[in-house]
């Protein structure tokens, strides 16, 4: 176990058996709310698989408990009607929302299972480009690409630049730690601009004739089995989960009014709400979703909601198997940044 996690694990046991979490989230919640934001929920046997990000699931065992404690302890409401407390001006006091980005399709597979058998209502929201379609987010892709590369013995001049560049540790002969490398491959990649992201994934594949990979995302017959339940709702990501500060503001404002109808076609219902791709976005942004009818969107800023807290700008607290597998540790991590 990383030595941080499991400090953090000795820690958040002492607070939580000494009943000291219960005594400091009626003083920290007084008066507020959180939403909760996952991307993955994954069967136990696929987490160590390397297009996983570690930082992008929870394991279904982990969801579960967070859903039990939750019911529990808090009071648990769509995000619709988080917005709409918050628009009249009233308390969203020890209120919670679930939401989901991207739309993978183990948040059908998977995740709503788990909502369905706690009876929980949910957000996801669509990077619609990729919905019924077999493409991958970049993050995946390079992952997928340099595990196989790694899998082989030699490559050329040219591909062994590339993962040199990307991975300086690593050459033909010297392959451990590969999920860390890789991991720290996507981070740095996570800085290029767009073009050259792009440039560097298509190098890649050339590099890597053939090959087969799994459809990722959900279907569109899937989100809609999803909506009738009555428990989950869809908000809107971008076409092609774009980083709204990254663009132009004419590729902006089309990816962004362009989500908004592609997934009101495909489900028949109005999209209200948005989240920010990588949590990137400008002032400009803002105005882009006003003026497209979104009444609120969600960042990646940690932090609560009050009924004073601006609609397009509400922060929530991300949640990951490594932070929350445990209910201290879950606990902890809601009202503790450091956790």
């Amino acid at each position: 176990m990383n030595p941080k996690i499991f400090i953090k694990n000795i820690i958040a046991g002492l607070l939580y058996h000494s009943c000291l979490l219960d005594m400091l989230s009626t003083k920290r919640l007084s008066g507020r709310g959180f939403i909760l934001m996952y991307h993955r929920v994954v069967r136990s046997r696929e987490q160590d698989r390397n297009m996983i990000q570690p930082g992008m699931f929870v394991t279904q065992e982990t969801f579960g408990k967070h859903l039990a404690f939750l019911k529990k302890e808090f009071s648990i409401i769509t995000l619709d009607e988080m917005v709409l407390r918050i628009a009249r001006g009233q308390s969203v006091s020890r209120c919670c929302a679930i939401t989901f980005d991207d739309g993978w399709k183990d948040t059908y597979d998977v995740a709503f299972p788990i909502l369905k058998k706690y009876q929980v209502p949910a957000s996801v929201f669509l990077a619609s480009g990729y919905i019924g379609t077999e493409k991958w987010f970049w993050p995946e892709d390079l992952a997928w690409c340099l595990e196989n590369l790694l899998k082989r013995d030699a490559w050329d001049a040219e591909t062994d630049g590339l993962i040199n560049s990307l991975m300086p540790v690593v050459n033909s002969s010297n392959k451990k730690n590969r999920t860390d490398l890789i991991d720290d491959a996507i981070v740095r990649v996570k800085k290029y601009r767009p073009e050259k992201r792009n440039a560097l994934l298509s190098a890649l594949r050339e590099a890597l004739p053939g090959g087969s990979k799994e459809r990722l995302m959900m279907s569109w017959d899937e989100a809609a089995e999803m909506q009738k339940s009555g428990l989950v709702s869809f908000g809107a990501h971008t076409v092609n989960h774009i980083y709204l500060d990254q663009v132009g503001q004419d590729t902006a404002r089309l990816e962004i009014s362009s989500s908004k109808k592609v997934i009101e076609d495909h489900l028949g219902v109005p999209v209200t709400l948005f989240a920010y791709p990588n949590g990137n976005y400008t002032p400009q942004t803002i105005g882009m979703l006003e003026q497209s009818g979104f009444l609120g969107a969600v960042t990646t800023k940690r932090g609560y909601v009050d009924k004073n807290t601006s609609l397009m700008e509400m922060p929530r607290i991300a949640m990951h198997d490594d932070v929350s597998k445990t209910i201290p540790l879950f606990f902890s991590r809601l009202l503790f940044s450091f956790f």
